[in-house]
């Protein structure tokens, strides 16, 4: 009875990680699972932390060595923990490609961690009411998580306009919160609330970003043939940045608008049908969503047109990625038909604006001036134009 009084908040803090993970698995996205991952960092460290409350209290019962494996997990769970929210944003900020990158040498610390434990020693004292671990494996653990989660807000503050407001509200309190847990708990030991501290910070992410009708919102505002933005969060976005940049004026640095639009669609529609058609349309995303690293956002806006955002990026940058987007098209080698993709850029800076439309307006239409420009070319244009001589097959 004296045990479960004594861990009556990890009890509550279990049942609601139990609760948040059956409906990450029954719920959530099936290829998004770093939620999921925080919350079995977060449950396994409450789980360690109840048994070592214990453990540590009870040294000559349970003995020195089961007290240093039961730390030894607390402590990594607690990292890993730390790594993942670090993880988590750096889904929300970057590229699936570069997300990939970065895993590896975000996880990294955590494997040197694990394979430098046996040399770490974690020693055991007594504080008020209560006994508590420190030494090496606990300073090496508070100190890893102390740069998860600075870098973490670092990061999340330098791309905040690349960010969506409700990533941005449920992610830098909690990363702030843990920071300051981190504080407390090195200046008094003995609370030894990080498992409590850890639920409510996952039960944040789960209510600000992860609960049903934020997962449904965003669906949203996806196109789902692509992956990348859709009509519906264009013209969402297009309203706030209007009011922003040309009503409040309160933007910073130049707003870039580039109207992108598949050359010879139609010619592929019609000679190798709506689902060639798709893959054309697909690759072009993928062209665009990997160049334009830099937008602000990446829309699809119609069947072949594109309309990708640049805030705060220089006119050359953004040139130089437009140029790239050219590279990009002619490595789709596998296709049946050559990718091609006309581009027409426009600056807020280069006329005096009534709204971010005109900005469009003028980028599209030098988007079409473009597309003259590679049909009168006949090198770069003939292969696609093929297209239209060749037969539909059978």
């Amino acid at each position: 009875m004296n045990i479960i009084l004594i861990l009556r908040s990890e009890v509550v803090c279990l049942t609601i990680l139990l609760l948040l993970m059956a409906y990450s698995l029954i719920c959530g996205a099936k290829s998004e699972k770093t939620f999921l991952r925080v919350c079995i960092c977060s449950l396994g460290h409450v789980i360690f932390d109840g048994i070592t409350v214990y453990t540590v209290n009870n040294i000559e019962t349970t003995g020195r060595a089961v007290n240093y494996i039961m730390h030894f997990f607390m402590y990594l769970f607690a990292m890993c923990f730390s790594c993942e929210m670090f993880c988590y944003i750096i889904k929300n900020i970057f590229s699936a490609v570069s997300l990939r990158r970065w895993m590896k040498a975000v996880r990294l610390p955590v494997a040197l961690y694990v394979a430098a434990m046996p040399f770490l020693e974690i020693n055991y004292y007594q504080g008020n009411g209560t006994m508590y671990s420190m030494g090496s494996a606990g300073a090496a653990a508070f100190a890893l998580t102390v740069i998860y989660m600075i870098l973490g807000a670092v990061l999340l503050l330098i791309n905040i306009r690349r960010v969506e407001t409700n990533v941005v509200l449920g992610v830098l309190p909690c990363s702030i919160l843990a920071l300051t847990v981190v504080v407390i708990q090195l200046l008094v030991p003995e609370l030894l609330f990080t498992g409590a501290v850890m639920t409510i910070i996952t039960t944040g992410l789960f209510f600000s970003i992860e609960n049903p009708v934020a997962h449904y919102m965003k669906r949203a505002y996806i196109d789902l043939d692509t992956g990348i933005k859709n009509k519906n969060c264009y013209i969402e976005d297009m309203r706030r940045l209007n009011e922003t940049y040309f009503f409040e004026r309160k933007g910073r640095g130049p707003l870039i608008c580039a109207v992108c639009d598949i050359n010879c669609l139609k010619a592929v529609n019609d000679s190798f049908g709506h689902m060639e058609g798709d893959e054309l349309i697909r690759a072009a995303a993928d062209v665009l969503s990997k160049t334009f690293e830099k937008a602000y956002n990446v829309y699809r806006v119609g069947g072949d047109e594109f309309i990708a955002v640049f805030i705060g990026v220089s006119r050359d940058r953004v040139e130089g990625a437009v140029a790239d987007v050219r590279k990009g098209c002619k490595k789709y080698t596998s296709l049946k038909y050559p990718l091609s993709i006309a581009i027409g850029i426009a600056d807020s800076c280069d006329d005096d604006f009534a709204s971010i439309y005109d900005v469009v307006s003028l980028a599209d239409k030098r988007m079409y001036e473009n597309k003259t420009q590679i049909k009168d070319s006949t090198s770069h244009f003939e292969p696609c134009c093929a297209i239209n001589r060749q037969k539909a097959p059978h």
